[in-house]
């Protein structure tokens, strides 16, 4: 049986899925990491050297854009995988 804490909101977390969310993170930013070395590497070099404003807001860019995915790949996995899936949650008052 899977060790159950408590939350801030008094919502009991299972720790498995903790550790879910941690191995899908890593698994999705190795290949999110791999993806961008393989195909921005020479876009990204060469704004780097000449437009430096514009590396500036695509750097950023693709920091939220990578938080935003991941949170909602690993909302979805998470969900998949989770035990009780078809139960719905009480919402915290």
């Amino acid at each position: 049986m899977a060790k159950r804490e408590k939350t801030a909101d008094s919502a009991p977390v299972e720790g498995s899925t903790f550790w879910l969310e941690i191995v899908v993170y890593a698994a999705l930013i190795v290949g999110y990491l791999l993806l961008v070395l393989k195909t921005l590497d020479r876009p990204l070099a060469g704004l780097f050297e000449h437009h430096r404003v514009q590396y500036a807001f695509a750097a950023l860019l693709l920091i939220l854009l990578q938080g935003v995915v991941l949170e909602l790949l690993t909302k979805v996995l998470v969900g998949i995988f989770r035990p009780g899936n078809g139960r719905r949650r009480r919402k915290a008052r």
